[in-house]
């Protein structure tokens, strides 16, 4: 067998994405991410908004707000910005308001993978998804003709990390395990070399 091949084809470990944990700090928020905003103190409320395909949030009483590629922190700044229109004084001190913004449920987004993969093709992955999760979902590169230490990820036809499995199996590095975009595509090319 090949050194590495049972890590994808192993049922009991999973590569999923983890949805219970908080928000990565550098999420980007988009269309169909759902917030969950909740305002307690002296006031009580909660609102659940969908970011709309125009990649703005829509609150009763509000205009719309624009949070399209801001991370979680950046778009709380900025709902709690409109919402003080609302309820006045909301997150400064001694106003007794307060409100905090997470995500309530997480878009999907399509990763193609292709080349010497056991199930090459397109899947639909949480917007959480890494390379690893990918390649677990797709068998992992194929142990007769794929490489482990030769996989590519492009995104918009320019090639943005190149990873080596060797690398986490070896040293438990996950650097270039990087979180995917909608529309990346997972080369893995044909091994050049094997060691017995």
């Amino acid at each position: 067998a090949v050194f590495g091949a049972s890590l994808f084809s192993t049922s009991n470990l999973t590569f999923e994405p983890n949805l219970r944990i908080p928000t990565p700090r550098n999420y980007l928020l988009g269309p169909e991410d759902d917030l969950v905003i909740e305002v307690y103190g002296h006031a009580q409320q909660t609102y659940r908004p969908r970011v709309s395909p125009e990649g703005s949030i829509h609150i009763e009483n509000l205009g719309p707000i624009y949070v399209n590629g801001l991370t979680i922190e950046q778009a709380q700044q900025r709902i709690v910005g409109r919402l003080r229109t609302l309820y006045q004084g909301l997150n400064l001190a001694g106003s007794g308001i307060q409100a905090q913004i997470t995500l309530g449920s997480i878009r999907s987004m399509k990763v193609t993978l292709i080349g010497q993969v056991v199930r090459p093709g397109t899947y639909t992955l949480s917007s959480l998804a890494s390379v690893f999760n990918a390649l677990y979902v797709a068998g992992g590169p194929s142990p007769e003709r794929g490489s482990f230490r030769d996989i590519r990820v492009y995104r918009n036809n320019r090639l943005v990390r190149t990873l080596d499995i060797y690398d986490f199996l070896l040293r438990a590095d996950q650097k270039d395990n990087i979180r995917l975009h909608d529309q990346d595509i997972v080369f893995v090319d044909h091994y050049h070399t094997r060691i017995e």
